[in-house]
């Protein structure tokens, strides 16, 4: 799921509405671009990460900084070929994310990077300041809350 935070001093607020059309094909509408202040992408399958790349898009005609959380990393878990008959997922992935946030300069917080791996294609292709939130840190959010993490 991807979320759109606004710069509190922003006059009009700002709203993400998003849509399928009857093929398949995402879009999204942002109102107030230039308040954008985060993007939270709290992962829950590969087709947001177009979603992703359609809200950035927007945004790069109107700033030039955003902050991004994500704390966990899509793909990092296959972080190297294991086999010429299986994908390097990670690298496949990284590239896609690379291109889809190209042009804004991000503050990027993560919170399972899984290896040093990860973060290392991650720092190849994004270049904001990368943040690794400890995972007892994060946990704190959901104890006793009545959530898996």
């Amino acid at each position: 799921m991807i979320t759109v935070h606004y710069d509190a001093t922003g006059i009009d607020g700002g709203s993400l509405e998003t849509m399928k059309f009857s093929a398949g094909e995402q879009f999204v509408k942002l109102k107030n671009a230039k308040s954008v202040e985060k993007i939270v992408w709290n992962y829950e399958g590969d087709e947001e990460l177009m979603a992703l790349g359609l809200i950035y898009d927007i945004i790069k005609h109107n700033k030039s900084r955003v902050l991004l959380d994500m704390p966990y990393i899509p793909h990092a878990r296959q972080d190297r070929a294991t086999h010429s008959t299986q994908p390097y997922s990670l690298k496949v992935f990284m590239k896609m994310f690379g291109q889809a946030i190209d042009g804004i300069y991000t503050y990027l917080n993560v919170v399972d990077p899984h290896s040093e791996v990860s973060m290392k294609l991650l720092q190849s292709c994004t270049n904001g300041i990368i943040t690794v939130k400890e995972q007892h840190e994060f946990a704190q959010l959901f104890v006793n809350r009545g959530y898996d993490y």
